[in-house]
């Protein structure tokens, strides 16, 4: 017993954090893997035949992005598509702006939304009321501040066909044009990054073990008209999550792919509105569930937070270990993984401790705000 040696608590700590970061680490070489192997190049030549696909974009005061938006869907390769937009009752130009559009192009059809009823969420009602229009085999499911290359229609049916897939959500490349954006929006990594194993998503029935984002994602018709649309998450802030998650609990084949080359979305212009959004949603997956809240808190803290301020104390002081630098350079290099993968600056590799903490004090933020006031004002809309 004497030979045995004696860690300190500090030390026990770093381990942990070590164990932690190196799957991380794992999980990060995984996922990226999995998006780059499964993720197929369009080819309409390849296409046995080229299915009708439905494009519907909801639009809510978004006069600084749909035009753009809605001039790349229409510049598109494949054959035969049309495009759907619903004005949810914008208070600045976007109407206006489709429907100048709409008068130039047969392609494209826009509708105004009805006023909202009780118990659903805005955008689930507005693409919910869109859906009826729709004549595709396939809807195809985007934000009005996405951007899209030419053969994005030709990717994403592409794949849909070739994985014989009911859904599947494409994850775009984010533009970040400024440092607060740069503090916020990587959080959209974690979910690829330290939460999901994305190859879960091919082999578990179980339906948390799926992943939906509402900013690009394709569905069968047929499968959306099944489950009701977006019926059974008419109340969720994250309905693109739960509405992936719905598909997959119906038994449903779902996918998650990489689809950066084909899609851009521009989420956020400064800090405080990328703040704001990330943290309804954040709230939205773990701050009305106290417990989780708590455990997700620990576990940063433990990974992040904690095993930097010890490794700058041991810096500074000349006491520095081995156990002590291990969970910084394993969780550097996850980050750098995301960092180059996802094509983002160079010095985003070094922000973690930031972005991170930044992270646990919008959960903490909006888990007090959401619980202790009647929620939070979205696009002139009150979310709770």
């Amino acid at each position: 017993m004497n030979g045995m040696q004696k860690f300190t608590v500090s030390e026990i700590l770093s381990i942990i954090s070590i164990i932690i970061c190196s799957y991380y680490l794992l999980l990060s070489i995984v996922n990226v893997s999995y998006m780059l192997i499964r993720s197929k190049n369009p080819s309409r030549k390849k296409l046995e035949r080229h299915p009708k696909v439905t494009v519907m974009v909801p639009a809510r005061n978004e006069e600084d992005n749909i035009r753009e938006c809605i001039e790349s869907l229409l510049n598109q390769d494949y054959p035969d598509y049309e495009i759907l937009v619903i004005d949810d009752n914008s208070t600045d130009s976007t109407h206006a702006i489709l429907k100048e559009m709409a008068g130039q192009h047969e392609k494209l059809s826009v509708y105004t939304g009805s006023k909202l009823p009780e118990g659903w969420y805005g955008k689930p009602w507005a693409l919910q009321q869109l859906s009826h229009y729709a004549a595709g085999e396939y809807f195809l499911f985007s934000d009005a501040d996405t951007i899209h290359k030419t053969n994005s229609l030709s990717f994403i049916i592409t794949n849909m066909m070739h994985h014989k897939a009911d859904l599947i959500s494409g994850l775009p490349n984010e533009l970040i044009k400024s440092f607060g954006e740069l503090i916020n929006v990587p959080i959209l990594y974690i979910m690829t990054s330290v939460i999901m194993p994305l190859p879960a998503i091919d082999l578990m029935k179980w339906k948390q073990a799926s992943y939906c984002l509402g900013q690009y994602f394709c569905i069968k018709a047929e499968v959306y008209n099944k489950i009701g649309g977006f019926e059974h998450v008419k109340h969720f802030i994250t309905e693109d999550v739960a509405f992936g998650k719905e598909v997959k609990h119906r038994g449903y084949k779902t996918m998650f792919l990489d689809a950066q080359k084909y899609v851009d979305c521009h989420m956020y212009d400064n800090f405080a509105d990328a703040f704001r959004g990330f943290g309804k949603n954040i709230y939205s997956s773990i701050g009305f569930r106290i417990i989780l809240y708590i455990l997700t808190f620990i576990l940063i803290f433990m990974t992040v937070n904690l095993p930097f301020f010890v490794f700058a104390k041991a810096l500074f002081t000349g006491t520095m270990t081995t156990l002590v630098a291990a969970p910084i350079i394993i969780f550097s290099l996850m980050w750098t993984i995301v960092t180059v993968f996802h094509k983002l600056p160079w010095y985003n590799i070094i922000l973690y401790p930031l972005q991170y903490t930044n992270l646990l004090f919008m959960a903490t933020y909006y888990t007090i705000k959401f619980r202790l006031t009647p929620g939070v004002n979205w696009k002139g809309r009150i979310v709770k």
